[in-house]
């Protein structure tokens, strides 16, 4: 059977002074939870603490002075009232848990009620009965605790074993070991993220560097390939002058071997002519 939150007022509830309306979203199948955030001393522990009012009314007369918002207290006059407004089934319910407050005699008088309201009728007689046949067994079974609940409960009963007792039935120890593990895992991660990330640094050095590297080889290749044809030119020059040094050579040989046999020609006519001579003087 469904049973689904509508509205949550509060007056004068704890942190919560005047009156104030939570309202719950329209919950679909598998999507029926409800978060509530919020920073320390906001009234989380205020909202829930009105849950568990609304479902056990069990606070007594200084339970429920402490319940009263402060400021209201002043007074010394008015009331505190927790209303919850809900569905079960196809009815419409409200269960509204308060308190009037009134000076008597040095102190103040607290008169606890409660309003019982199905599909619009309030019901008058035996109203805890039906509250408890009417709300589901997770609801009468709520419980919530937080750590200054415990506290304020230790203190109370002037017992320096009850907290300690308190929190081991709670698993609170294990508690405070898991989060100190997880702290402990949580700082971990974060110098392995600080590692990878200095490793990640790193990669991208030794990546610029290869591409500094790639780009020097790249220049270096091409200043070889430079560099080849220049020798490639300077050796064909090389043997183009070779080869008209060995002409040139040539042309000294038969050059030489020309005007060799230029003079002894020269000599002969030169050596007839003087025989010609002396053959006529004779």
């Amino acid at each position: 059977m469904s049973f689904h939150f509508r509205k949550l007022r509060l007056k004068d509830w704890l942190v919560y002074g005047g009156e104030i309306t939570l309202e719950f979203p329209d919950f679909q199948t598998g999507k029926n939870l409800v978060v509530i955030n919020g920073q320390n001393g906001f009234g989380k522990t205020s909202l829930l603490r009105s849950l568990d009012f609304v479902f056990h009314g069990r606070l007594h007369r200084d339970d429920l002075l402490a319940a009263w918002h402060e400021p209201a207290k002043q007074s010394r006059h008015g009331s505190l009232e927790v209303d919850l407004e809900f569905t079960h089934g196809n009815k419409n319910c409200r269960i509204i848990r308060g308190a009037d407050f009134k000076p008597w005699g040095d102190g103040l008088g607290v008169s606890p009620w409660v309003k019982l309201i199905i599909d619009g009728e309030e019901e008058t007689a035996q109203i805890d009965d039906k509250i408890e046949q009417l709300l589901p067994k997770d609801c009468l079974e709520f419980v919530f605790f937080d750590g200054a609940e415990i506290s304020r409960y230790a203190q109370k009963n002037q017992d320096s074993g009850v907290l300690d007792a308190i929190e081991k039935v709670l698993g609170i120890p294990a508690v405070r070991n898991l989060r100190e593990d997880l702290q402990i895992l949580t700082k971990i991660l974060q110098e392995e993220q600080e590692a990878l990330l200095a490793s990640e640094v790193d990669a991208k050095k030794l990546l610029n560097e290869l591409e500094d590297l790639n780009n020097e080889e790249e220049s270096y290749s091409s200043r070889k390939t430079n560099l080849t044809e220049r020798r490639s030119s300077l050796e064909r020059t090389q043997r183009e002058l070779e080869r008209k040094l060995k002409a040139s050579k040539s042309l000294s040989g038969k050059e030489k071997s020309w005007r060799k046999s230029s003079i002894d020609e020269q000599t002969c006519k030169s050596d007839e002519a003087n025989s010609t001579n002396k053959s006529a003087t004779q």
